[in-house]
C-alpha cells in the first residue's frame, strides 16, 4: 500500500495512542474504503469527493475524533454522553477505540448529512453508505443547474444530465459500465436527484 501523510503522522504518536489511532485507523477505512487519507488541519482527515467526512488527532491524555459536523455530534448526544465532546470533537481515553458501533452510527450521520445539505451555490454530492459517490451536480441560487452525473456503486457514471434551473434539460445519457451510450433521450419532464 502507498505511504500517506497519515502515516507520517502516526509515526510520531507515541504509546498508547498510536496502538489505539491504528485501531480507529482500520475502522474507518472498513467504513469508508475509497476516502482519501490527508490531514488537515493538521489532523489525520479522511476525504469524500474532496469533502472532509471525518478525523481524528492524539493528544498527551486523550485522542478525539472529529466529524466535522456539530449536527452530527448533537443528533448523538446520548451515544456520547458518557464521553467528553463539544461541538466539533469527542474525546476518547488514549488507550480505547471509539466502539465500531458508535463509529458506525457518526459515520451514517455525517454521510447523510453530506448527501442531503448541498451549497446554495457549488458542487452537490451524494454518497452510497460506503462514501462512494452516488451523484454529483452543480447548483445555482440553490437549484440544480448544469451536468449532473449518477454514478453506480462501483464508481462508475450511470446517467449523465443536464439542468437549468431547477428543470431538466437538454440531452440525457445512460451509459453502461464500460462507458458505452446504451440511451440518449430528451430530458424527462419531471426528475429527481434519486430518480
Amino acid at each position: 500500500m502507498t505511504r500517506t501523510p497519515i502515516d507520517d503522522y502516526l509515526v510520531t504518536v507515541p504509546q498508547p495512542q498510536r496502538g489505539t489511532l491504528d485501531t480507529v485507523r482500520a475502522r474507518i477505512r472498513s467504513l469508508l474504503p475509497g476516502a482519501t487519507e490527508t490531514i488537515s488541519y493538521a489532523i489525520p482527515t479522511y476525504d469524500l469527493d474532496g469533502i472532509h467526512a471525518i478525523g481524528f488527532a492524539a493528544f498527551q491524555q486523550h485522542w478525539s475524533l472529529f466529524p466535522y459536523s456539530a449536527h452530527v455530534i448533537s443528533a448523538h448526544a446520548s451515544d456520547l454522553a458518557h464521553y467528553r465532546h463539544s461541538r466539533g470533537t469527542v474525546q476518547f481515553p488514549a488507550d480505547e477505540p471509539v466502539p465500531m458501533a458508535l463509529l458506525r452510527r457518526l459515520v451514517d450521520s455525517r454521510l447523510r448529512e453530506l448527501s442531503t445539505t448541498w451549497p446554495r451555490t457549488g458542487t452537490a454530492r451524494m454518497f452510497y453508505p460506503d462514501g462512494t459517490v452516488k451523484l454529483r451536480g452543480r447548483t445555482k441560487d440553490g437549484k440544480a443547474h448544469g451536468e449532473w452525473r449518477w454514478y453506480r456503486r462501483d464508481g462508475s457514471v450511470m446517467r449523465i444530465g443536464q439542468f437549468t434551473r431547477g428543470v431538466p434539460s437538454g440531452r440525457w445519457t445512460t451509459v453502461d459500465r464500460s462507458g458505452s451510450v446504451v440511451r440518449t433521450s430528451a430530458a424527462p419532464r419531471t426528475f429527481g436527484p434519486e430518480d
